[in-house]
């Protein structure tokens, strides 16, 4: 497989596993259960509300960030019991479905609203990288009194950076190159010709999940890992663990210091490029510079994008190749290199 012109072989592949990372991680107390809402009639017509998952009810391999639903009449919000995960906008709510986009995938979910005032959904998941095969989900929540933390979207506030010793920076750019290079190993199946299994995903949770912890930790001491302090690699890397935390706070937070590395000079555009279109789509937006791709049997596909017409000036004003070159080495065939890809609805 040929790299794309912008991009040195091993960086090419680094950014591609960053493109295909898929993350989720929490480790929190669940929100404790209304007891005492009692819902009018009006009320429980939709689905309307913040709900909890009921635990050992429905499918058992649910994952952490279907723990916590927020239905709103434009659009759902899904979250771990400590952050939340993807906003999804609605197109279509009834009383016994709901039609809503994510990264313009359509979920088809099915509600029903059982005497005892749980909520039952069931529908059924797309193929992906990270998903291994479609399967019919089915759940069932409680309603919640109150608006858990974990649905807070706002940024994450990130401390002014501050000055370090020669060694704890020695140790801090020796570790983010430990775990950037572990985080890079877990998605090698990723380029390679051996089937994904459950067990990959599992453990590309976990590490994920690790990093994710540990990068929040350090950057409410120290501020983000800039380039200027750290330098270009160590920056690099704790992009990476950002770019695969799944964690809308943290990822917006990071977003604008990243930038400033980029308008400096000091860091590649391609990294604010990745880090902003992946968290505009897990907010139920547009993607900008077609970086986040989706995948069907057909090959790759453009996630949603804001003016198509465009895309190529936005990528070269951040030093990108074309959107059909950069697609074109991600699907390593089916482009013939002049047509432009696939770009989805997002409704």
């Amino acid at each position: 497989m040929t790299s794309p012109p912008f991009l040195a072989p091993s960086a090419a592949a680094t950014l591609l596993v960053a493109m295909l990372g898929f993350t989720l991680a929490c480790t929190s107390e669940t929100p404790t259960p209304s007891k005492d809402m009692e819902p009018s009639a009006q009320e429980i017509e939709l689905p309307l509300g913040i709900w909890q998952r009921i635990p050992g009810e429905g499918t058992e391999s649910a994952p952490d960030w279907e723990t916590v639903l927020a239905i709103f009449p434009d659009e759902l919000i899904w979250a771990s019991p400590q952050k939340v995960h993807r906003v999804s906008p609605i197109i279509e709510l009834g009383e016994t479905f709901i039609l809503a986009s994510s990264w313009g995938d359509r979920l088809h979910i099915k509600t029903e609203l059982k005497e005892d005032r749980t909520l039952q959904l069931s529908w059924t998941s797309t193929v992906t990288p990270f998903q291994l095969e479609a399967n019919e989900k089915n759940y069932r929540y409680r309603r919640l009194n109150r608006r858990p933390a974990c649905l807070d979207t706002d940024p994450l506030p990130i401390p002014t950076p501050t000055a370090l010793e020669p060694l704890q920076l020695s140790n801090l750019q020796q570790e983010l190159l430990a775990r950037g290079e572990r985080d890079q190993e877990v998605r090698a199946f990723a380029q390679s010709d051996q089937p994904i299994t459950p067990e990959h995903l599992a453990e590309m949770r976990q590490v994920d999940q690790d990093n994710t912890s540990w990068i929040k930790e350090v950057i409410s001491r120290v501020g983000w890992i800039d380039s200027e302090r750290f330098g270009k690699e160590a920056s690099s890397k704790a992009f990476l663990l950002v770019q695969h935390s799944g964690d809308l706070p943290l990822m917006q937070g990071v977003l604008p210091l990243i930038l400033l590395d980029v308008e400096a000079g000091r860091q590649s555009g391609q990294y604010y490029a990745l880090l902003y279109d992946r968290t505009e789509l897990n907010l139920g937006r547009l993607q900008r510079y077609g970086s986040q791709l989706s995948w069907n049997q057909d090959g790759p596909y453009v996630a949603p994008l804001e003016d198509p017409s465009k895309v190529d000036e936005r990528r070269a004003a951040l030093g990108m190749s074309t959107l059909v070159d950069y697609v074109s080495f991600a699907a390593s065939q089916g482009s013939d290199g002049n047509t432009m890809p696939p770009v989805l609805s997002h409704f």
